[in-house]
């Protein structure tokens, strides 16, 4: 299990000494959980965990990808790598390598993290352009699957900790699942009319870059006034600082 846990260091460019920090977990718990005397509880993993953004079952490799090999074989036929530079960057073995990529077993998920960044990808990237991606991305990402997940599990991770109480409101109202699936739903329309056969823009057809960026700008501003909608409206005695 430290070798997750070290592994995620060197990925996140990180010291123990940083998670000592910013968890307030003391460093002999780190020192007897790389000299394998004891692990840390689940209450330490739990503030480990969540510091270096992966779930418990990540750090503790309880998480495994299943049905993936053989797109990761398609990607390393694509890019023309061998299996045995992707096991030497993986520090796995041939055998091991190949058995994912037959699917043979499923891929313990930091196991699947070194071959995916051997390959010069990640997980939700092979999964967006394998078409497996099922969610919608709004236009301002411009398709940028990584930084939208990235968003999802910062926004996760605050709305967790408000409710727990563990942090103030901010002062900036936020949009609640209604008020996202609105914006969808007028997003969805007004692409169908955009695309429209006959629609000129400066005497020219309408491109998709040009729709995007209505599009994106349309966004922005529709949670821009809903935002202030709900500060406009919510009374001051239900106001938090």
């Amino acid at each position: 299990m430290y070798e997750i846990f070290a592994k995620l260091l060197k990925r996140k460019k990180l010291k123990a000494a940083d998670v000592t920090r910013a968890t307030e977990i003391k460093s002999p718990v780190f020192s007897e959980w790389k000299k394998g005397k004891s692990n840390p509880n689940t209450e330490k993993l739990i503030k480990i965990a969540n510091f270096l953004d992966v779930s418990v079952e990540y750090l503790t490799g309880n998480r495994f990808i299943d049905d993936m090999g053989s797109i990761i074989r398609e990607e390393r036929l694509k890019k023309g790598v061998t299996q045995e530079e992707i096991a030497s960057c993986a520090n796995i073995s041939v055998s091991e390598l190949d058995a994912y990529e037959l699917q043979d077993e499923p891929i313990r998920a930091d196991i699947f993290d070194d071959i995916a960044e051997a390959l010069g990808t990640s997980y939700f990237e092979l999964l967006y352009d394998y078409n497996l991606y099922d969610e919608y991305i709004p236009p301002h990402f411009n398709g940028d699957v990584v930084r939208y997940e990235a968003f999802k599990r910062a926004r996760d991770k605050d709305a967790i900790m408000e409710n727990a109480g563990l942090v103030s409101h901010t002062k900036e109202p936020q949009l609640k699942p209604r008020d996202e699936k609105d914006i969808k739903e007028i997003l969805s329309n007004t692409e169908q009319l955009l695309k429209q056969d006959g629609l000129m823009f400066d005497g020219q057809p309408a491109s998709p870059e040009a729709i995007d960026s209505i599009l994106s700008a349309m966004q922005i501003g529709m949670e821009m006034a809903k935002k202030k909608n709900k500060e406009k409206y919510t009374p001051k005695k239900y106001k938090k600082d």
